[in-house]
């Protein structure tokens, strides 16, 4: 189940545990965060999450699905093999085959696989950084996890707007300079913002790091801010807030 190189971690607050690799891209607090902030309701039966990375988001969300009893199914897309493997043995090693299914695959062709308007719900950790900017990550998988190399902004919109259903939600998390990208290319998909949850590093923080954001398919354009989440405190510790995501 684990090879040389590999280790397993331990997700204290759903007693779960995942496959890690340094070689490549791992998981980080933006994932927690993200998933902290997805809200499930019963129409959320099909849930695609894209850019899944070693699948860290579908195994935090089988919880939520668990203590609501609902019957909902994630997907897990992720184009590189190597995390795609380490997800579908997370999945494997965590017994949750019947709640989670990991595809190694790219996003772009999802449009040609699933039926229009199929998908209820889509999380998404998408690369953060244009292909283009000049520092970039000497190793191949970080740069692929980090930029816009292997799926672009708006292609990502694109795919959302064919699988998503009417009024379906997706929850992204993303960097909060990118905002006014991510507004506009929304917008012309009509995915539409709903909420923005900002994310500060702590409260001595002159501006947010990363936004997760809740979009609505047709939904109207009107945006709700929540209150800052920050996630450490004055004394460089994790915050409460942060403290409830790893121990609960």
């Amino acid at each position: 189940m684990v090879n040389i190189h590999e280790r397993i971690d331990y997700l204290q607050r759903e007693q779960l545990k995942i496959i890690q690799d340094d070689r490549y891209f791992n998981y980080g607090v933006d994932a927690l965060i993200l998933s902290y902030f997805v809200q499930f309701t019963k129409r959320d039966k099909v849930i695609y999450d894209l850019c899944t990375g070693q699948g860290i988001v579908p195994l935090l969300l089988t919880t939520k699905i668990k203590q609501q009893q609902l019957d909902t199914h994630i997907t897990g897309i992720e184009i590189q093999q190597e995390l795609a493997d380490l997800a579908t043995r997370s999945v494997q090693l965590n017994e949750l085959e019947r709640c989670i299914t990991i595809k190694q695959q790219d996003v772009l062709d999802l449009p040609k696989q699933l039926e229009h308007s199929s998908v209820d719900m889509i999380t998404v950790n998408p690369p953060y950084f244009t292909a283009n900017q000049s520092f970039q990550h000497h190793n191949k998988h970080h740069r692929i996890a980090r930029h816009e190399i292997a799926i672009r902004l708006e292609e990502l919109f694109k795919v959302m707007k064919y699988i998503l259903k009417n009024k379906g939600v997706v929850y992204m998390i993303h960097r909060t300079e990118r905002l006014d990208d991510i507004i506009s290319t929304g917008r012309q998909y009509n995915i539409n913002i709903k909420e923005i949850h900002p994310i500060y590093s702590s409260r001595a923080s002159d501006e947010s790091l990363l936004s997760v954001i809740k979009f609505v398919m047709n939904g109207k354009s009107n945006i709700k801010m929540s209150k800052p989440f920050y996630i450490y405190d004055e004394s460089g510790e994790y915050s409460k807030e942060m403290m409830d995501i790893y121990y609960g």
